[in-house]
Formats: C-alpha cells, sequence, structure tokens
C-alpha cells in the first residue's frame, strides 16, 4: 500500500530536504510514500480538497501566499479531517498551531524533535491509520 503525503514550504532547498529525511524515515519503517509539493497555502489546500492524502506537512511563514497556520485554520473551518503538521524555525507558535487545529508543531532546526515528530507521525498515521487530526499532543 502506498500512502500519499503532501508537503509545503515555500523554500524549495527546505522542502527537498524535509521530504527525502521523511522518506528516509518511512523506508527505514518499512512503508511506501509518495509525497506531493507546495509551496504555498493556498496551494496546500487546494492540492488536498481534489486528493487523498493521508497526512500532511506545513511551513508556517510562505510568503506572499496564505500561511501554513492560516491554511490550517482553513481546512478545519471546512472541515477537511487530515492531520497537519506545522513546523517553523519560530519557537514561539505551539500555542497558535494548537489553536488552528495542527496536529503537532516542530521547530525546524531542532533535528532530534524533527526525527521524534516524523516518527510519531508515521506510527499513528501511516502505520496505524489514524485519521483524526487531533491525536497528538505539541512538541
Amino acid at each position: 500500500m502506498t500512502h500519499e503525503v503532501i508537503w509545503a514550504d515555500d523554500k524549495e532547498f527546505m522542502r527537498r530536504m524535509m521530504i527525502d529525511m521523511f522518506q528516509f524515515r518511512c523506508k527505514e519503517a518499512g512503508l511506501d510514500i509518495t509525497v506531493d509539493e507546495a509551496s504555498e497555502g493556498q496551494e496546500l489546500i487546494e492540492k488536498i480538497r481534489a486528493n487523498g492524502y493521508v497526512l500532511a506537512f506545513t511551513d508556517y511563514s510562505m510568503p506572499p501566499g496564505l500561511s501554513g497556520i492560516d491554511a490550517i485554520k482553513q481546512m478545519r473551518t471546512e472541515e477537511l479531517v487530515i492531520p497537519v503538521y506545522l513546523l517553523s524555525l519560530h519557537d514561539t507558535l505551539g500555542e497558535s498551531a494548537k489553536q488552528a487545529g495542527a496536529t503537532g508543531y516542530v521547530v525546524k532546526d531542532r533535528i532530534d524533535d524533527m526525527h521524534k515528530l516524523m516518527d510519531k507521525a508515521i506510527e499513528l498515521h501511516l502505520k496505524q491509520h489514524k485519521t483524526h487530526y487531533d491525536v497528538l499532543p505539541l512538541l
């Protein structure tokens, strides 16, 4: 079974690096995944509406378009039931991420925390197939 995931970040090099890291962790877990990409929040929402992704990751800041946190708020308003993890270089967004409806939040440059978040997401959403978006405490 191939799991479809989407990753949104306005910086292509960061998006590719994170996707490569996630694909490696999935491969180690024995999972087959495909990862689609978005470069801003509105594109992320449109792709989620149109495709059967089981998991999404989004950067917080994606100028000049819709931010990741605003995209999550819109997804929750539209009742799009998909786990969405918010990533940021800012370490003060945890409560805002929670209020927006993010499944989890992590600071991107904390590699150990990023690995833990990825491993939890893999276990819950790709192995156990949990689809509800509020199953994880924020990191």
